[in-house]
């Protein structure tokens, strides 16, 4: 069962009220919600969890330009000399390269996440954050 605290922390609005009614969820808060916030309050009342455990592979590039972390991630793929190996280092630039979704759960997203200093809250609330784009 999610809370409106949870919901509160995951969207980053304010004054949050779920509301739950013939098996679906709504929410109010302070500012406007918008109808994709809403279905994914939705998604997370029926799956039982905040945490948005895939994204997108366009959402999440799209989201790395906005925060102006498209080069830095691209430079941390562009070079075997980071990685464990080569073989490691060509896997990793596949998965971000041709994979159509990123698990938030895959050891490249908690490694880059690590690199660029997020912790792991910061991680789930910035996939939270990009399965919002459409």
């Amino acid at each position: 069962m999610i809370t409106a605290e949870q919901i509160q922390n995951a969207l980053g609005l304010t004054a949050v009220t779920l509301f739950e009614e013939a098996g679906k969820a709504y929410i109010t808060a302070d500012q406007p919600v918008t109808e994709t916030q809403q279905a994914l309050v939705q998604t997370w009342f029926e799956n039982g969890t905040c945490k948005v455990t895939s994204v997108r592979n366009a959402q999440l590039r799209q989201w790395l330009i906005d925060q102006n972390l498209d080069e830095v991630v691209e430079g941390k793929l562009a070079s075997a000399d980071t990685w464990p190996d080569i073989k490691t280092w060509k896997k990793a630039k596949a998965r971000y390269e041709y994979e159509p979704n990123v698990n938030r759960t895959d050891a490249l997203v908690i490694a880059l996440g690590q690199d660029l200093g997020f912790t792991d809250e910061q991680l789930d609330a910035a996939f939270a954050e990009i399965s919002l784009i459409p």
